[in-house]
């Protein structure tokens, strides 16, 4: 069974959102189309989207903010060197490196602050992939007070999205809608 199929299991088993099928599919694709060489994804999770970036033979450094998912995300992927996983709050995380695919798919209520920061780790011909954009999960049920919030800051972003001018940014109505966006 492939390191991604275990992990798949345990966050099914336990409710950790994992990267939806058709999502990780286009995103490496995209990636191979454009040689890409190295991935930093924003919100590992048990690390089901790192293993599918290293079976797919990426090098890639992940950033989880939890503890505990930090500890179960190692116990898969500790003796791995081509992946890296970061304990840390996104917001603290500095690196001198530059990378040719940025994954955002942690905090859904900080992403143009995540968007903004880790604009300057990506390569100039690299690509930043948001997932979520639309949370659809929550249209079709009463919300909470808290997830009513969430659903406006999404929204506040995606609108963000399509009216600023400092990156190029096209919304795909993919899964739960992804945000691919690159430098001018």
């Amino acid at each position: 069974m492939l390191l991604s199929d275990q992990i798949k299991v345990k966050s099914l088993e336990e409710h950790i959102p994992i990267v939806r099928e058709k999502t990780i599919a286009y995103i490496l694709n995209l990636a191979r189309e454009n040689s890409y060489k190295n991935v930093l994804e924003v919100g590992t999770a048990y690390g089901y989207s790192a293993a599918c970036f290293f079976e797919a033979n990426f090098d890639v450094t992940t950033i989880e903010k939890s503890e505990k998912n930090y500890q179960i995300a190692m116990s898969f992927l500790q003796n791995n060197d081509h992946i890296i996983c970061v304990n840390k709050d996104a917001i603290d995380f500095t690196t001198n490196k530059k990378f040719d695919l940025i994954f955002l798919d942690g905090s859904k209520t900080h992403q143009e602050e995540l968007l903004n920061k880790f604009y300057q780790f990506l390569n100039t011909k690299g690509t930043i992939i948001i997932d979520n954009i639309y949370l659809k999960k929550f249209t079709d049920k009463t919300l909470t007070k808290n997830q009513i919030k969430l659903m406006e800051k999404v929204k506040k972003f995606e609108d963000y999205l399509k009216n600023q001018q400092k990156y190029n940014a096209e919304i795909i109505d993919l899964d739960d809608g992804i945000a691919v966006i690159s430098k001018p």
